[in-house]
C-alpha cells in the first residue's frame, strides 16, 4: 500500500478519530500483523508530532492469544491481569485517548472456548472501572479503525494469493473509510454534517415505536425510551470536542427500551465474535428479553453471550443504515463488525450508549435502567438489514411514518 495513504489514514485517526489534544496521552492497541503494525507506527508518529504527552502501545498477537485460550483455565479468565488493569486505569485517569486498530484474522480464535472469551472480557470490564465509565459516558475519546491482516484478507478474498488479497482489502478499507480522497479530513467533516442533518430529521419525527418486517421472518416491534435520541456522525465529548468513534461510520443509532422489544428478528450477515463465527441466526423477544434463539453454526457462542450476565439477553442499540452504504455496495461480507455493521441496519445485545439519552452523564446506572437504558458488561452488534427490510415509525398520536422501504430510507428521511 502506498505510504501516502497510510499517512493520510494516520492523520485522520489522530485528528478526527480521537481528536488528540496537545499534552494528552494516547493508548494505541494493535495486533502484531505487519500491516496493522505499519498503521499503528504511523499513528504513533502523528500523535507525537501533534504534541502527545505520551504514546502507550498495547500490542496483541493472535497466535499467542489462541494459545492462552487453549491452555489457561476458565477460572483464571475470571480475574483480569493486573498489568492490563493498571495500563487502562492509569491511562483513563490521565485523560488519555484510546485508538484500536482492528483487523485480526477472523479465524485466529475459531477453536477458543467462548465461555473463556466472555469471562475474560467481563473481568476486564468489571476491573477497569474508570476506563469503562469514561468510554460509556463520553468523557474519554476513543476510535476504532482497521488495517488488513493476511488472515482477514484471505477470508474476504479467498480467490487471491495472500499478497494480492491484502492489497485488495487495503483498497476496500481506504475507499470505505474515505481515505482515497484528496483531503480525507475535509471529506469526513462533510460526511459527518450529512449524518447530523439526517439525525435531526429522525429525531424531529416524534417516533416512539418502530416496526421491522422482512421476508426472512423478521417481524419486530421496538419501543423507544422517553427522551432517547438518535445519534450520528461525530460524537460530542463532555469537554465539547467532537470525534469519530468508528472509521468508517454510516449509522444513525439510539437505544431501544430494554423491556419494550417484542417479536422475531433474523440476522442477515455472520457474526464474528472474537474469532468465532455465528451464521444463520435469529432471536425471539418478549418484553425485551430473548426467549428463544437459533443458529445454523456457532450456537454455543450465543449460549455464552446470552447467559454472561445481566442485560446480555436484551437489546442496547438500534441502528439504521441505508443499503446504499459504500460498504454494502461492494457486495462483500467482511466478517468484521466494524465494517459489516456499517453495511446494514443492526441491533446490539447488551450495553446501551449513554449519549443516546440527554443528561445521562449525571445519572446513575439505576436511573438509566429506570429510563429503559440497558446496562450490561457486553455490547455485541448483529446485522438485520435485509434488502427488503421495511421499517415503520409510530408516533404518540398514532400516526404511521414510513422510515425504510426495501432496505433504504424513505424520501422523508433521505438527503
Amino acid at each position: 500500500m502506498n505510504e501516502e495513504y497510510i499517512q493520510k489514514f494516520a492523520r485522520l485517526a489522530i485528528e478526527q478519530g480521537v481528536a488528540l489534544q496537545k499534552g494528552q496521552p494516547i493508548v494505541i492497541r494493535s495486533s502484531t500483523d505487519p500491516e496493522l503494525v505499519r498503521l499503528a507506527r504511523a499513528c504513533a508518529k502523528v500523535a507525537w508530532k501533534q504534541g502527545a504527552s505520551d504514546v502507550w502501545m498495547d500490542w496483541r498477537d493472535s497466535e499467542v492469544n489462541a494459545l492462552e485460550y487453549e491452555y489457561k483455565d476458565l477460572e483464571a479468565f475470571k480475574t483480569a491481569p493486573e498489568w492490563k488493569i493498571d495500563l487502562y486505569e492509569h491511562a483513563a485517569k490521565s485523560n488519555a485517548a484510546f485508538l484500536l486498530i482492528d483487523g485480526d484474522d477472523p479465524q485466529a480464535l475459531k477453536d477458543a472456548d467462548p465461555k473463556k472469551m466472555v469471562a475474560g472480557r467481563m473481568a476486564m470490564n468489571a476491573a477497569a472501572i474508570t476506563y469503562r465509565n469514561g468510554i460509556d459516558n463520553g468523557s474519554l475519546a476513543w476510535c476504532v479503525l482497521a488495517a488488513p491482516s493476511a488472515g482477514w484478507a484471505k477470508q474476504v478474498y479467498p480467490e487471491l494469493d495472500e499478497e494480492k488479497a491484502v492489497e485488495a482489502l487495503w483498497q476496500d478499507i481506504l475507499r470505505i473509510s474515505r481515505i482515497d480522497q484528496q483531503d480525507p479530513i475535509e471529506n469526513w467533516q462533510k460526511h459527518g454534517e450529512r449524518l447530523k442533518k439526517q439525525m435531526v430529521k429522525l429525531n424531529d419525527a416524534g417516533i416512539v415505536r418502530f416496526h421491522y418486517t422482512a421476508s426472512n421472518g423478521t417481524d419486530l416491534w421496538v419501543e423507544m425510551p422517553e427522551g432517547a435520541i438518535f445519534v450520528g456522525g461525530a460524537s460530542k465529548l463532555r469537554d465539547g470536542r467532537e470525534n469519530f468513534c468508528n472509521i468508517p461510520t454510516e449509522e444513525l443509532f439510539s437505544a431501544p427500551k430494554m423491556d419494550g422489544v417484542n417479536g422475531t428478528l433474523e440476522a442477515v450477515f455472520p457474526l464474528n465474535e472474537n474469532g468465532k463465527l455465528v451464521e444463520g441466526f435469529g432471536f425471539t423477544f418478549k418484553d425485551g428479553k430473548v426467549v428463544d434463539y437459533h443458529a445454523d453454526k456457532g450456537k454455543e457462542v450465543l449460549d455464552a453471550l446470552l447467559t454472561s450476565g445481566p442485560g446480555a439477553d436484551r437489546l442496547g442499540e438500534i441502528a439504521l443504515v441505508d443499503k446504499s452504504s459504500p460498504i454494502r455496495q461492494g457486495n462483500k461480507i467482511y466478517y468484521n463488525t466494524l465494517f459489516d455493521e456499517n453495511a446494514a441496519c443492526h441491533f446490539a445485545l447488551g450495553q446501551s450508549y449513554a449519549e443516546c439519552m440527554p443528561g445521562a452523564e449525571t445519572m446513575s446506572k439505576e436511573e438509566l435502567t429506570a429510563k429503559g437504558m440497558n446496562q450490561s458488561d457486553i455490547h455485541v452488534d448483529f446485522m438485520v438489514g435485509a434488502d427488503d427490510l421495511n421499517i415503520d415509525g409510530c408516533t404518540k398520536d398514532g400516526r404511521i411514518i414510513p422510515v425504510f422501504r426495501n432496505g433504504s430510507f424513505t424520501p422523508e428521511f433521505d438527503l
